[in-house]
């Protein structure tokens, strides 16, 4: 089965989201893993699944780092599988790897904070 994807340019609706035809999702790809933050609207057949919606979207080839590594899938912040069927108006969220647990972060964050005292200069020497 051949599916046509179509990017959503030009729409005359307030914010971009024009009404898609009969068949049609209208969706977004934001992809923010690599310090990128690119987003991009697309229209989509029914029964679309989350990766042919990565791959409709172009970001997979503008940006082939994304596929050298594990990312993390969600919608509206909430984890998803890239076989998982799209949604009208979802958002497809790429997120890169974390770099730092956030448990990392903390303990380094505040392990910052302990060696400055309250005028922030470093204390010790």
């Amino acid at each position: 089965m051949t599916r046509e994807f179509k990017p959503a340019q030009g729409d005359p609706q307030p914010h971009g989201l024009a009404q898609p035809s009969e068949g049609e999702l209208l969706i977004e790809v934001l992809c923010s893993a690599n310090g990128l933050g690119t987003i991009r609207k697309v229209r989509v057949p029914l029964a679309t699944t989350v990766r042919e919606a990565m791959e409709a979207s172009g970001l997979m080839r503008e940006y082939p780092q994304l596929g050298e590594r594990e990312w993390i899938l969600s919608s509206h912040g909430r984890r998803i599988q890239a076989s998982a069927p799209v949604l009208s108006g979802q958002r497809i969220e790429i997120l890169g790897p974390l770099l730092v647990s956030p448990k990392e972060a903390r303990r380094q964050l505040a392990a910052k904070r302990a060696s400055q005292d309250p005028s922030g200069r470093r204390r010790g020497g």
